[in-house]
């Protein structure tokens, strides 16, 4: 698939043989060539060197995801491969362990910095041109469905959630050629509209795991940079031969390669027990019972970014032992900054690293120890709240004979010299091991840059407003890690847009949230994509999320005259139009109206379309305020003189509904005097002085009768004297 910037009818999925098999099934079986063998041994080569490089940090993300799932006692035993409890020796009861996991809320409230924002893409136009913005009013519309339809919101969060863990999350585009889409025909002999759902394809986005990705250089900290990156997957064997017909009778099911995925099985099968951590023998060999690893193969595919040997880069997938794809160019985004069709999401970013750090693996350290702390505060109040009583051999004190009963007593034999029972109370050192745990929490704090007035507590703040200063403190710490999220979405819709731009040959039907909150379905096409057009991410404007906060803000605005003079009504519309948080949609209809009405005017007489002559019953002051405001763009200026001169004669018929006297004037100097008389009968004569002009809709005087007072007389200068024929 050879990247461009025009339709090309269909676009292929990265995996799917496009050629169907010429030779149909009763073919001779297909024979790999000796370049396909060597080119199977590179990938099998790099594949083995690229897994051993990643198996070191496999461990540390297993027990990452043990931690955060609760088991604080446990650690990686290497002779058996396995966690293990840090106290393998039975436990009596009076020392039973207590996790307390202070990991858990801690990520949890540093997952919702990021997942409470929604970035979303906003595409910019490319330039000032009405046409250009259109193009990216369009591919808005189109990444606004793509958000919706494809769920990106929950892949974002399930990345994330694969990156607490393991560093890094990821996402997979690709174009799915099954995926239908909804399409509008007309019926040739009824001339009927009818909207059908047919197989045209569609984006995919695939949420993927750091299991799944192989690097050539782990030095290198994005995979954007990598020389090569492999995507390594379990696929089932009937899938994989009804994809490549062709090579049917070579895919079989792969042998021991299941253990590329080992620790990721291992991470689904933890639990908050510290037992029962090493799978059973079947799942270790990958030879379950049920025989459901035995359907699987493992598919490779080798990306190559472009140059050196490779100008557009090289495309391999390797199916078992089988090559089923070899070409000499990227799919889709070789021309592109990032030309592999995947996105990552970073925990902690590391320099010169890949399989860098998380907040989890900081953490463990300051767990063990306060778990370990606290574990033996518990102890101590035990043995505290049951003492131990030492009673020498010889006193025969009875095993019953302390009891909780009314009227205890105790019969011992005592011998002279014998000393008698007693009871042993350990020392306090509940004090000591408390600051210790204070300091433990004030460390996890640290390291984590979550503290109690971040997550709403008050905490050591005095005050409301010192809690902000918290608040925003950790938000800025934060920012970074969540700028570095909005710059993956944002280079994720720059390729969800290509992949759009290559498939949406057809014209379909794309619904998405209208104003109002209401659906809106447009008919979408890739012409309407500009891939000169900008695209920005933004996590959404100053003003809070929460609905009532929003709107409270926006009446302080309001009330003092921020938006203008409260009782101006564009003041109001202004304001109307920023508070679309939902319950307002009534009150924002007869503003929104009349202002998608006066752009639909726009946008029509640009086209060089008539439109109807504006009626009474209109909102003249807003219509000629749009139309002004288009006047004075940039683009307007290069319009012809026509479609300039019938805008500004749209807009004196609306300008003589505020100002009759004026617009008369304005037509008779662009020479539109015939044309202003569509809605003016008769050019009114200059008002005398406190005149009105008539009112819409009423008839002009008689000609030479009025209705207002004469004007007085005006006295003659001597030249227009000199000017006056004799006897006039």
């Amino acid at each position: 698939m050879t990247p461009t910037t025009e339709p090309t009818g269909s676009v292929a999925r990265v995996e799917d043989d496009l050629e169907p098999d010429p030779e149909g099934e009763d073919a001779e079986p297909y024979t790999p060539t000796e370049t396909e063998k060597v080119l199977v041994a590179e990938v099998e080569r790099k594949f083995t060197k690229w897994k051993t490089d990643r198996e070191q940090h496999e461990v540390q993300w297993f027990i990452n995801a043990a931690f955060y799932r609760g088991q604080q006692f446990v650690a990686w035993d290497n002779q058996f491969h396995t966690l293990r409890n840090t106290d393998p020796m039975p436990v009596p009861p009076h020392k039973k362990k207590i996790p307390i996991n202070r990991i858990f809320p801690k990520i949890r409230a540093r997952l919702a910095k990021f997942l409470r924002a929604r970035p979303q893409p906003v595409v910019i136009p490319a330039s000032t041109e009405r046409k250009d913005k259109l193009n990216a009013r369009g591919s808005q519309i189109a990444l606004d469905y793509a958000w919706r339809k494809f769920r990106l919101e929950v892949k974002y969060r399930n990345a994330l959630l694969w990156a607490k863990d393991c560093g890094k999350g990821f996402w997979w585009l690709n174009w799915d050629k099954t995926a239908k889409g909804r399409i509008k025909i007309t019926n040739p002999l009824t001339q009927a509209e009818q909207i059908l759902s047919l197989p045209l394809g569609d984006v995919s986005v695939e949420v993927g795991s750091p299991f799944e990705v192989l690097v050539a250089d782990p030095t290198i900290g994005s995979v954007d940079e990598q020389p090569e990156i492999l995507r390594i997957r379990m696929r089932e064997v009937a899938e994989q031969q009804k994809r490549f017909p062709k090579f049917k009778h070579l895919i079989k099911a792969s042998a021991g390669h299941e253990q590329a995925f080992h620790f990721e099985k291992r991470i689904a099968a933890l639990t908050a027990r510290a037992e029962g951590m090493t799978l059973s023998e079947g799942e270790e060999s990958g030879s379950a019972e049920d025989g459901s690893n035995k359907n699987q193969v493992l598919v490779k595919e080798l990306f190559t970014r472009p140059g050196g040997q490779f100008e557009q880069g090289r495309y391999l997938v390797v199916v078992g032992d089988v090559l089923v794809r070899n070409e000499q160019e990227l799919p889709f985004f070789a021309d592109m900054d990032s030309p592999y069709p995947v996105v990552e999401f970073v925990d902690v970013p590391s320099v010169g690293q890949f399989w860098n750090t998380t907040i989890i693996e900081q953490l463990i350290g300051p767990q063990r120890q306060y778990n370990f702390i606290r574990n033996k505060i518990d102890q101590q109040l035990r043995l505290m709240m049951h003492p131990k009583i030492f009673t020498p051999t010889q006193a025969q004190i009875p095993k019953n004979a302390f009891h909780s009963g009314p009227g205890e007593v105790i019969r011992w034999n005592w011998i002279p010299g014998l000393p008698a029972p007693f009871a042993w109370t350990p020392p306090n050192v509940a004090s000591d091991a408390w600051r210790m745990i204070q300091t433990l929490k004030e460390e996890i704090e640290d390291i984590s840059q979550i503290f109690p007035g971040s997550e709403g507590a008050v905490g050591d703040a005095k005050s409301g407003y010192q809690t902000n200063l918290l608040q925003e403190a950790s938000e800025s710490v934060h920012a970074p890690d969540a700028r570095a999220h909005e710059l993956a979405i944002e280079q994720a819709a720059w390729k969800i847009r290509r992949l759009m731009k290559l498939g949406y040959d057809i014209p379909r039907l794309l619904t998405v949230t209208g104003r109002h909150r209401q659906a809106e379905v447009v008919e979408f096409h890739s012409d309407q994509i500009d891939e000169n057009a900008d695209i920005v991410v933004q996590t959404g404007s100053g003003l809070p999320t929460l609905k009532a906060a929003r709107q409270q803000i926006l009446l302080d605005y309001f009330d003092k005259g921020i938006f203008g003079d409260p009782k101006d009504p564009e003041t109001r519309r202004k304001f109307l139009s920023m508070s679309d948080v939902g319950g307002l949609e009534t009150m924002q209809d007869p503003a929104r109206k009349d202002e998608e009405l006066a752009e639909q005017e726009n946008d029509e007489i640009a086209a060089g379309h008539d439109i109807a002559v504006p009626q009474f019953y209109e909102n003249h002051n807003l219509h000629y305020t749009i139309h002004s405001d288009q006047l004075k763009s940039p683009e307007a200026k290069d319009w012809d003189d026509e479609v300039r001169f019938a805008l500004i004669a749209h807009l004196l018929l609306h300008f003589k509904y505020i100002n009759p006297m004026a617009a008369a004037n304005f037509a008779l100097e662009y020479g539109l005097n015939n044309l202003i008389g569509i809605g003016i009968d008769k050019i009114p004569p200059p008002m005398p002085p406190g005149g009105m002009p008539p009112g819409p809709g009423q008839e002009p005087p008689p000609e030479g009768v009025s209705d207002e007072p004469p004007a007085p007389p005006m006295e003659e200068s001597p030249e227009q004297l000199s000017q006056t024929p004799a006897g006039a």
